[in-house]
């Protein structure tokens, strides 16, 4: 059968959100954010005889990361937060995590997320991106991947 269905995407209604900050200037133009599962949600071991046992890993962590062209405002904004957790106690850049594709139906979202580490940055000709990793913590039913 021929499908008629016809999706829509625009990465301009995908709203992201770290601890607070939305990420919206200047995001890069191919994969502005990816996030990837730390580990299996099931893992699995043989028996001696072929049985095969599977079990729950209970996974919750991910990381988020995060490209922005090195002129974006948001850069001198995270920075910020993640200079407040470092040189702070009891987790003061601990906040939620937000990324919703307000045409389709993808939300991403997490109570606990912080930035990992400061991000590499180069100078020469360009500004060149940037690259945040943020770990989430997170229930995999919180983490749907879903369509437009």
């Amino acid at each position: 059968m021929t499908s008629t269905r016809l999706a829509v995407y625009d990465s301009e209604a995908v709203t992201l959100s770290v601890c607070g900050i939305a990420i919206n200037d200047m995001r890069v133009v191919d994969e502005f954010v990816s996030i990837d599962q730390e580990g299996d949600a099931f893992e699995d071991e043989a028996a001696a005889d072929g049985g095969v046992i599977r079990f729950a890993t209970h996974e919750t962590r991910y990381t988020a990361t995060i490209k922005l062209k090195g002129a974006s405002a948001e850069n001198p904004k995270l920075a910020a937060l993640h200079g407040l957790d470092t040189n702070s106690l009891n987790g003061a850049g601990i906040g939620a995590f937000l990324l919703k594709d307000t045409n389709g139906s993808t939300i991403y979202s997490s109570p606990t997320c912080w930035i990992a580490k400061a991000p590499t940055k180069g100078f020469g000709k360009n500004t060149g991106d940037v690259e945040w990793k943020i770990r989430l913590v997170a229930r995999p039913s919180n983490m749907l991947a879903g369509g437009n």
